[in-house]
C-alpha cells in the first residue's frame, strides 16, 4: 500500500553506500553446494543435517584466510529480480537485516548460486538462491569491477540479457598496463594498486571505443560502460566524455551525437533528440550547473532561458530552470567559464564590446561584471579555452581570418611579442565552430559547410586533411545550426529509437535527418586547395576595438541561484549485530573469527516499487 511505499522510500533515503564487491569463485562454489542441499531437502536453512557450518564449508571450498563470511538465501524466488527485491525490501522484517547485510562495509567479495527447483515433492522453488560474502586477510589490492552492456531498453541500467561478452578492457596507470575481457554476462574485474588509471573499452560487440579516467583508493571501485556511449559510469555517477561531441539545431529541435562517433545513429542507444525553444531562438550551450556536462539554453530578444537541470525540457523557474534578462534584441549571446570555477556564465557581444556576467547572477552589475572591447563591428565572436587553463578566452572571426586571444588577457596583443595567434581557415560564408576536438582540454577551431564539418583536430590552425590528423565529418544539413558540447545523453528510449530528455519517462520517435550530405561526395583535393592560402597573416595586423556601448534594458532584481558541485565519497554503514530467521528468506549471524552471514551485492541499492 501507499503507506508502506512511503515508509520504504524514507528508509532508502536514509541509507549510505559502501564499496562494490569483487567475485570470488570459492565463495561461489560454496553457494552452489548449499543450493544443491536446499533443493534436495526441500526447505530452506543455513545448515542442513550433516552439513558443515558456513565458515567450515567456505574454507573447504577454498576460501582460506577468511576473517568474515556472510550468507543470505531465498528458497522461494520467482525471478532474479524478485529474489533481489526480497533482500532489498526485506518485507515482513522490521529490522531489515537483509538490507543491512546488503550494505555491510566489512565484506569485500561475493560468490552466489542461482538454481532451478522444479520438484513437485518440495515446497521450495521455482528457484533457489544462495549468496556467500566474505573478507580475508590476504585480499590484497582493491579491484576495479564493472559491467559492459548494450542498453536495449534505454533506461541506463544493466539488465538480464544486455551484457556483452569478450569486450576488451585495458587499464593503464602508474607505469603499468592491465588487461582483461568481459565474461558471458558482461562483467569484468581487475585487481590494481591504488592510483589513477585510464580505462579503455573496445571490441567484442561493443560499439565504438570508450575511455575514462578513474581513481582507485583502498576500496573496490566500479566502472560501467554502455555500448555506443563515449563516456562511462564510475560508481554509478556518469563521467563526461573527454572530447567535445557535435550536434545540430533544426527549428528548435536538437540532434546530439551522444555516443561520440560523429554520426547520427537513429538506432543508437546514446544519440539524443529533443525540442527546446522556438525556431527563431538563438542557441547557447554551457555547463550551467557545474556537473561536467553541457546543457542547452536559448536567447530570445534579451531574455535567456537556461536548462539548469539538464533534462532538455523547459520546466520553468519552479522546476529548477532559469530565466533572466541580460542584453537586448540584436546582441550576440555567448557563454563561457569566465572565472575558472567550472560553471559557464552568460554574456553578450554588442558592436565589438563584450559584456560578461562575472558573478553569475544573470544581471548586469556595473561594478562587478566586465565590459571589454575585443574585435570590431561585424566580427563573429568566438569563445574557447585556447590554452587549456580552465578559463574561457576570446576570439573573433573576420572574413576567413581568425584572431585568438591565446595569452588569455582578453586584449589583442598581436602575434609576435604579444603571443596571440591569427589563422586563415575556411571561407567567409562558413559557420565557425570551436571545441576540444582532441581531448587535451584545449579548444580548437573548425568550420561547418553545407552539413560537413572540418575540424582542426591537430590544433595547428591549418586544414591538413583527415588523413593527417584533422577531422572531416558529415552531420546535419546546410540549414542546421551546428553546436558542440559534452552531452549527457543517457535518458530514455522510444519505440525502436533512442531519445533523450523527457521528464515523464516516455519516449518519442526521432525524425530522420534527411538531406544529409554523403561523406563520399566531398572532394578532398579541392578542399585542400581552398585551405592552401597562407596560414599566418602579417604580424602588423591590427584589430579595431569598437566604442563601448552601455548595456541597456536590464532588470533591477537579482537572481540568486545555488552553484552546485557533485561530491562523492564512501560512507560507513552500521554493522549487523543480531540474527533473524523467517520463512521465505533467512539471514543468520554467527561468530567464528568475526564470522557473519549476510548479503552485500553493490555499493548502491536500486529498486522499482510497484
Amino acid at each position: 500500500n501507499l503507506t508502506d511505499q512511503l515508509t520504504l522510500l524514507q528508509e532508502f533515503q536514509a541509507l549510505t553506500s559502501t564499496a562494490p564487491l569483487s567475485w570470488n569463485s570459492s565463495l561461489g562454489t560454496a553457494a552452489t553446494s548449499h543450493n544443491s542441499k536446499m533443493v534436495s531437502f526441500g526447505y530452506q536453512s543455513h545448515q542442513y543435517p550433516l552439513e558443515a557450518s558456513l565458515a567450515s564449508r567456505t574454507n573447504a571450498a577454498g576460501y582460506t584466510n577468511g576473517t568474515r563470511v556472510t550468507e543470505n538465501l531465498y528458497g522461494y524466488a520467482q525471478t532474479p529480480f524478485h529474489a533481489h527485491s526480497a533482500m532489498v525490501i526485506d518485507w515482513g522484517n522490521p529490522s531489515a537485516d537483509h538490507r543491512m547485510n546488503l550494505l555491510d562495509q566489512n565484506v569485500r567479495e561475493v560468490g552466489l548460486s542461482w538454481m532451478a527447483d522444479n520438484s513437485i515433492t518440495t515446497t521450495t522453488g521455482p528457484y533457489v538462491l544462495t549468496q556467500n560474502f566474505g573478507n580475508r586477510s590476504n585480499y590484497g589490492n582493491p579491484y576495479l569491477v564493472g559491467s559492459i552492456f548494450n542498453d536495449l531498453d534505454g533506461n541506463g541500467r544493466y539488465e538480464a540479457g544486455e551484457g556483452l561478452s569478450g569486450v576488451s578492457v585495458t587499464v593503464k596507470g602508474n607505469g603499468n598496463t592491465y588487461n582483461t575481457s568481459t565474461l558471458t554476462a558482461g562483467g569484468f574485474q581487475i585487481q590494481v594498486p591504488a592510483g589513477t588509471y585510464t580505462v579503455t573499452v573496445t571490441g567484442g560487440g561493443y560499439y565504438g571505443k570508450s575511455e575514462l579516467e578513474v581513481t582507485v583508493g583502498s576500496a573496490n571501485r566500479e566502472v560501467d560502460f554502455i555500448s555506443g556511449y563515449a563516456g562511462g559510469f564510475v560508481d554509478f555517477e556518469l563521467v563526461s566524455p573527454p572530447i567535445d561531441q557535435i550536434g545540430v539545431v533544426r527549428f528548435g529541435n536538437y540532434y546530439l551525437d551522444g555516443n561520440g562517433n560523429r554520426v547520427w545513429d537513429t538506432s543508437s542507444m546514446a544519440d539524443s533528440y529533443f525540442n527546446f525553444g522556438n525556431a527563431d531562438d538563438q542557441t547557447v550551450i554551457g555547463d550551467w550547473n557545474g556537473d561536467g556536462f553541457d546543457d542547452v539554453g536559448v536567447f530570445r530578444r534579451g531574455t535567456w532561458y537556461l536548462d539548469m537541470n539538464g533534462n532538455g525540457i523547459w520546466d520553468g523557474t519552479g522546476g529548477g530552470d532559469r530565466t533572466t534578462l541580460f542584453g537586448q534584441s540584436g546582441d550576440t549571446p555567448i557563454a563561457g567559464d569566465w572565472d575558472g570555477d567550472g560553471i559557464d556564465d552568460i554574456g553578450v557581444v554588442r558592436l565589438g564590446q563584450w559584456y560578461l556576467d562575472m558573478n553569475g547572477d544573470g544581471v548586469w552589475d556595473r561594478l562587478i561584471d566586465s565590459t571589454i572591447g575585443f574585435g570590431a563591428i561585424g566580427d563573429t565572436p568566438l569563445v574557447g579555452d585556447w590554452d587549456g587553463n580552465g578559463v574561457d578566452d576570446f576570439g573573433v572571426r573576420r572574413g576567413r581570418t581568425w584572431y585568438l586571444d591565446m595569452n588569455s588577457n582578453r586584449f589583442w596583443d598581436g602575434i609576435d611579442a604579444g603571443g596571440d595567434v591569427v589563422y586563415n581557415y575556411g571561407n567567409p560564408t562558413d559557420t565557425p565552430i570551436t571545441g576540444d576536438w582532441y581531448g587535451d582540454g584545449k579548444d580548437r577551431i573548425g568550420i561547418v559547410r553545407l552539413g560537413v564539418w572540418y575540424l582542426d583536430q591537430n590544433g595547428n590552425g591549418v586544414w591538413n586533411g583527415a588523413a593527417v590528423g584533422d577531422a572531416l565529418i558529415t552531420y546535419g544539413i546546410s540549414s542546421d545550426t551546428p553546436i558542440r558540447g559534452k552531452w549527457n545523453s543517457i535518458k530514455t528510449k522510444g519505440t525502436g529509437t533512442y531519445v533523450g530528455i523527457l521528464s515523464d519517462g516516455t519516449g518519442v520517435s526521432v525524425p530522420a535527418m534527411a538531406e544529409t550530405v554523403d561523406l563520399t561526395q566531398v572532394d578532398e583535393e579541392a578542399l585542400m586547395q581552398l585551405f592552401s592560402s597562407e596560414n599566418i597573416v602579417d604580424s602588423n595586423t591590427e584589430m579595431t576595438n569598437a566604442e563601448s556601448v552601455p548595456l541597456a534594458n536590464q532588470v533591477s532584481n537579482r537572481l540568486s541561484h545555488k552553484r552546485s558541485r557533485k561530491n562523492s565519497g564512501e560512507a560507513e554503514t552500521s554493522s549487523m549485530n543480531h540474527a533473524h530467521t523467517k520463512k521465505g528468506k533467512i539471514s543468520k549471524t554467527s561468530n567464528t573469527s568475526a564470522e557473519e552471514e549476510g548479503l552485500a551485492v553493490k555499493s548502491h541499492v536500486s529498486v522499482t516499487l510497484g
